[in-house]
């Protein structure tokens, strides 16, 4: 089983790093199979360049790009099909 979160992270640069750094570790330490989705929503302070220098490290970290949350669940979904 593998587990698959989207978070929307609109012009959250100062917290999503640190929530997705703590998401992953939880998932790593419970060996859980996992993919994360931050969407970005077109965040004008950082918010894409937080997450891209995590998802080098870590290829289970996707940032998603789409203008809404709604779109990036579509995303999200069709990705786990």
């Amino acid at each position: 089983m593998r587990t698959f979160v989207v978070i929307p992270a609109p012009s959250e640069a100062c917290h999503v790093g640190a929530t997705v750094d703590r998401l992953c570790a939880s998932f790593r330490r419970e060996r859980i199979a996992y993919d994360v989705i931050v969407v970005d929503e077109g965040s004008t302070d950082g918010t894409a360049a937080e997450i891209a220098a995590r998802a080098t490290a870590d290829r289970k970290l996707v940032i998603d790009a789409s203008p809404t949350c709604s779109s990036a669940c579509s995303s999200g979904e069709a990705a786990t099909t």
